[in-house]
């Protein structure tokens, strides 16, 4: 297994196999000391996905505990733009902790962008649009609000934007 997480050196399946037995839990479970609220068999799926479309820019709904985050990000590999969206503080949205976290866990060529607010939100949008610099994103995972009526408008707001 390689000494470091770039996914780059083993693969992802090298990526995702180190991470579980480093930290001798499913990848569900913990991530980097962040936490990724997946379920396993469903991330490991969807990073695969990733991996093979070959997507270098997301757009992140709902951060969360950063766990997914890290784990997108890694498998998009270097030079891949990653913005997440999440509440303020104040309303429950990611703490500075996780932020934190996530940002030391990510080499220099793997940018994450953080933008508190409501995600559907013009104002939001709009920041994120300002963080994408001119390029379209390859990538939408909506993980935040899960009633339908909210994933549908969190949906429609980033989509013009892939």
């Amino acid at each position: 297994m390689p000494s470091d997480l770039d996914k780059n050196e083993a693969g992802l399946t090298g990526f995702l196999d180190f991470i579980r037995e480093d930290w001798g839990q499913p990848l569900g479970a913990a991530c980097l000391k962040l936490v990724s609220l997946q379920y396993t068999e469903e991330i490991e799926q969807f990073l695969q996905l990733v991996e093979s479309s070959g997507a270098k820019t997301a757009i992140e709904v709902g951060a969360g505990f950063c766990g997914t985050s890290v784990l997108l990000s890694k498998t998009m590999g270097p030079g891949s733009l990653l913005i997440s969206v999440d509440l303020p503080i104040w309303l429950n949205g990611t703490p500075e902790v996780f932020e934190k976290e996530a940002r030391e866990s990510l080499p220099p060529e793997h940018e994450f962008k953080l933008i508190r607010g409501d995600s559907a939100a013009d104002s939001t949008v709009s920041a994120v649009r300002k963080a994408l610099d001119g390029r379209l994103a390859d990538l939408l995972f909506v993980d935040a609000d899960h009633k339908t009526e909210a994933a549908r408008a969190d949906y429609d707001a980033y989509v013009p934007l892939l």
